[in-house]
């Protein structure tokens, strides 16, 4: 009798794998590899189909731990131009590939400029600011306006919507750019008269830092022509959201679909970008160094100066302004070259290394010093973004057209860190 039973049970799963095998024939009748390049190809048509590109809210840090960014990108005979809110006008075009993995991912193959800079590492930042520049394909919306992506490297999840068509990709920059000259970026949120939590927007990381009584997190942001967006929702007082509108006429973020107001208010230290905005007279290195730096305001985030150098030729820095913080800084950065003699110059920050004693250089984005008020003046303080290592000073350097700088640091000022700010006029 067992015999008889276990020879029906053979027959019946072999049976039923046989009828298995025969429905997938039906249901597949093309390969794996088939049917993942014919996704390659359906995914390539969707990208380049859109005549004006698209958006992409991009974040970089594993698990959302840096910042976020709006990306333009327009896709066109495997050539992709690529945009970004924190380069300018600038537009960068390399080859880009859809290839075949678990699933599509799509790759900048050759080095995009804007898109790389979230990727660039240094012998000591190995990692960079953590930023994808391969995509998992997971999702396309069936009305084909909206992609949604995976960081390959980094896991972050990410969107990209279609740009309608006649949209300038320079008025769009700079509808982002006019938010963030005019927005607030130190709030509370208000419910009527009641004050249910504080928020600080950074515009340097792009992160957004909520303090509800006893609980703080933080989160990545991205600026919108209207205001900004965060990859997940948010809780600012007693309201989930995932984005706040800008007033521009009443100079307060709404929450949407929510009485919830968040106005500004002043952090201690806080100054208004005003406060900077006139001419300012450095006593550095032990007071043997004496620079008189010119300045006048450009924007909502920006000062210009202008000082002379060792060699008697003068030179124009911009200084950046926080408005979270109402700090003003001195930070690495490309600078015109009064002389002519070179395509541009680099500014470059001094630092010192805590373990070896000795000194180096870095262009790294973000580096340099930051008005400190002290004992009612000002003094130049390291910002911090070196980690153990303490900015000392900056030197200016030629480079050429092909990227190739000079070394030649015709301007050096050394000791500045510690340096004595005081407000000056002729």
């Amino acid at each position: 009798m067992n015999k008889i039973l276990y020879s029906i049970l053979i027959l019946g799963t072999a049976l039923s794998m046989q009828s298995c095998l025969h429905d997938e024939d039906e249901v597949f009748d093309t390969s794996a590899d088939q049917r993942l390049q014919q996704a390659v190809s359906a995914d390539r048509e969707v990208l380049e189909s859109a005549q004006n590109g698209w958006v992409m809210h991009y974040y970089t840090g594993r698990n959302y731990t840096g910042g976020g960014y709006s990306l333009l990108m327009k896709f066109k005979d495997g050539k992709a131009q690529i945009a970004s809110d924190n380069t300018g006008s600038e537009v960068a075009t390399s080859s880009y590939t859809i290839t075949k993995e678990q699933g599509p991912v799509l790759a900048f193959d050759t080095y995009n400029t804007v898109m790389h800079s979230f990727s660039a590492v240094s012998i000591s930042d190995v990692d960079g600011d953590q930023g994808d520049d391969e995509f998992i394909i997971q999702k396309i919306s069936q009305d084909k306006d909206t992609i949604w992506v995976e960081g390959h490297k980094w896991g972050n999840k990410m969107e990209m919507t279609r740009l309608p068509e006649g949209t300038s990709w320079q008025n769009y920059l700079n509808s982002l750019s006019k938010i963030k000259d005019d927005m607030w970026y130190s709030y509370k949120v208000m419910n009527g008269q009641d004050s249910l939590a504080q928020v600080m927007l950074n515009p340097d990381t792009r992160r957004i830092t909520v303090t509800n009584g006893t609980t703080t997190y933080s989160s990545p942001y991205y600026v919108t022509p209207t205001g900004i967006g965060f990859p997940n929702q948010v809780i600012l007082g007693k309201n989930k959201t995932k984005k706040l509108t800008w007033s521009a006429t009443d100079s307060l973020m709404t929450v949407d679909g929510s009485s919830e107001q968040l106005r500004f208010f002043a952090p201690e230290g806080w100054h208004p970008i005003d406060y900077y905005a006139h001419n300012w007279r450095f006593y550095y290195n032990n007071w043997k160094g004496d620079l008189k730096l010119f300045c006048k305001k450009i924007s909502g985030t920006k000062i210009e100066g202008s000082f002379t150098g060792t060699d008697g030729l003068t030179y124009k820095v911009i200084l950046t302004y926080n408005k979270a913080y109402g700090s003003l800084s001195w930070l690495v950065q490309d600078m015109e070259d009064p002389s002519g003699t070179y395509d541009h110059l680099q500014l470059m920050a001094i630092y010192t290394d805590p373990s070896s004693k000795s000194e180096y250089i870095t262009w790294a984005p973000g580096v340099g010093l930051e008005w400190k008020l002290s004992n009612g003046s000002f003094v130049l303080v390291d910002n911090g973004k070196l980690g153990g290592a303490t900015v000392s000073g900056f030197v200016i350097d030629g480079v050429d057209a092909s990227g190739n700088r000079a070394n030649a640091y015709p301007v050096v000022i050394e000791n500045f860190t510690g340096a004595y700010a005081y407000p000056y006029s002729e």
